[in-house]
């Protein structure tokens, strides 16, 4: 029998109200409340505690009986007065009588083992809940509301529908049975082809645009980093090779939201774990939107920073001279000249920061994949479909790939997912939800 989980929807900090969700059988803790409540009717009542009689508190239940709550099984919302010692005191009574704290994610989880959601629309929740763009929100809207299992469901069902063909014309012979498997996998590579095309697209839209700076040692990144985001984030030193590892933080400018990273500063080393940061660098160098390469205007260009200069020559990017308040030294055409420390140039750098921004996120998107899962899965599909397209195969191996897409498209939807897999789904996703 599974556990009655419990988390507080909203922090459990002082404010107006504070919410908690409770899912599961909630007969064993009705005592603590006046009133029993209806289904789908919010119901005024007190709550008393048994552990302290001095606590008790007027509230608001919500009831969703099972099978219509999010969860599929009863379901109970308690709106407590925003004080976090009757919070906390009702949780401690509710873990007396065997209600334990949720995991991350395990209301939605139940949900989809509940038959509630399917797997996309599982990930569309935790989507629409971190979207950082009115563009994601209305993707993740249109996949938690069954865009992409009308998708899958379609591509599957044509695939049956092919396969079925196939071992037909292997039972009953070829020459009576005439079959172009190229043309009929056409329009289901075609939708799995659009998928992907605006996966990359649909990742900024959801997560916002990838926003990287990089650049030579000591060249001012980690103070960029900390005046770009308000705040004292990084470490900054005069110590060259001070960053060894990436910090990541959402950054605001203009009215646009992007993922701000700073790096360590790339560069041959001997010390190991300076490598190691130089190492996280380079990846996430490579996997950037936006490159914010910042070069110091008071010291010759170095190799490293001319190699990093010449090797992002085709990536979105903006160059940008720093310590421009000291005697210029190094020759390079720069985007920008600032300087960080005497904070010159900053609002011309934000404005040119936001005008790539805007232009990198998408105006739009209806559909999209939200999961590095689902673009692997996906791929593997359309992989399998395009060998039959490019080669003469016989009927039976055609039957393999379409088998082997099937496969691809079932992972897809959940059909054969393990518990240690949806575990670490749903393990992303944020507790109470």
């Amino acid at each position: 029998m599974k556990h009655t989980i419990m988390a507080p929807l909203t922090p459990i900090q002082v404010a107006p109200a504070i919410v908690l969700r409770i899912s599961g059988d909630v007969t064993p803790i009705s005592k603590f409340f006046s009133a029993t409540p209806k289904h789908r009717v919010a119901t005024f009542c007190r709550y008393q505690s048994e552990r302290n009689p001095l606590i008790t508190d007027d509230i608001l239940l919500t009831y969703f009986k099972a099978p219509n709550s999010y969860t599929g099984e009863d379901v109970l919302e308690i709106s407590f007065h925003g004080n976090p010692l009757i919070v906390n005191t009702a949780m401690a009574d509710f873990a007396d009588n065997g209600v334990r704290l949720a995991d991350r994610g395990e209301f939605t989880q139940r949900a989809f083992i509940n038959g509630k959601l399917t797997l996309a629309q599982s990930e569309g929740v935790n989507a629409l809940i971190h979207s950082h763009t009115a563009a994601g929100v209305h993707a993740a809207a249109n996949t938690l509301h069954g865009g992409l299992d009308a998708i899958f469901s379609h591509v599957r069902s044509s695939l049956v529908e092919l396969l079925a063909k196939l071992e037909a014309a292997i039972d009953f012979s070829e020459e009576l049975y005439e079959l172009d498997s190229s043309h009929s996998v056409e329009p289901i590579v075609k939708a799995l082809t659009d998928l992907l095309a605006n996966y990359h697209q649909a990742q900024r839209a959801l997560h916002g645009v990838k926003v990287v700076i990089a650049g030579a040692p000591n060249a001012g990144k980690s103070t960029l980093f900390n005046i770009l985001l308000s705040q004292d984030r990084a470490i900054v030193s005069d110590e060259a090779g001070t960053t060894r590892d990436t910090l990541s933080e959402q950054a605001h400018s203009g009215g646009v939201t992007f993922a701000l990273t700073d790096t360590a500063g790339v560069r041959e080393t001997s010390s190991q774990s300076e490598a190691a940061g130089v190492k996280r660098a380079v990846s996430a160098i490579e996997s950037a939107d936006l490159l914010l390469i910042i070069i110091d205007l008071s010291t010759p260009l170095s190799s490293d920073s001319g190699a990093l200069l010449h090797n992002t020559v085709a990536r979105e990017r903006i160059i940008i001279g720093n310590k421009s308040d000291m005697p210029k030294v190094a020759e390079v055409d720069t985007d920008v000249q600032i300087s960080s420390k005497a904070l010159i140039g900053i609002e011309e750098l934000k404005d040119l920061i936001t005008a790539k921004v805007q232009k990198l996120l998408p105006a739009q998107i209806e559909l999209s994949l939200t999961s590095e899962s689902q673009r692997l899965d996906c791929e593997t599909a359309l992989h399998e479909l395009k060998t039959i397209q490019a080669e003469d195969l016989p009927l039976d191996l055609q039957a393999y790939h379409i088998r082997a897409a099937l496969r691809s498209l079932d992972s897809l939807q959940g059909s054969d997912i393990t518990e240690e897999t949806l575990t670490k789904l749903f393990s992303s996703f944020c507790i109470g939800k």
